[in-house]
């Protein structure tokens, strides 16, 4: 995430009008809007399989902004539906799991 955060104020300011959503697997989600950042904070949960939690994420957020929603409650949409994810097992497991 480091890395990114060098980066992004280059790509925000050639691209002003633009939103960015960044996420980090279990931390929190910033996104910067118009130059802003705002950190949506994510709360630790207990992880039965991160399969399909990023599809789910963006899934939740397209639907919310495409609704024309503020990006804080988009992006809290997303975590809520990725946390729900998570919650359950996949259609294939992310883990290794030996019978």
């Amino acid at each position: 995430m480091a890395e990114l955060e060098t980066v992004l104020p280059t790509a925000v300011s050639d691209n002003a009008d633009c939103t960015f959503i960044i996420t980090d697997g279990p931390g929190d989600v910033t996104a910067r809007e118009r130059g802003i950042a705002t950190r949506i904070e994510v709360a630790p949960r207990r992880a039965v399989d991160p399969t399909g939690c990023g599809d789910a994420f963006t899934a939740a957020f397209a639907h919310a902004w495409l609704a024309g929603r503020p990006v804080q409650w988009c992006a809290r949409q997303g975590i809520d539906l990725a946390g729900a994810c998570l919650a359950e097992t996949g259609a294939q497991s992310h883990f290794n799991l030996r019978v």
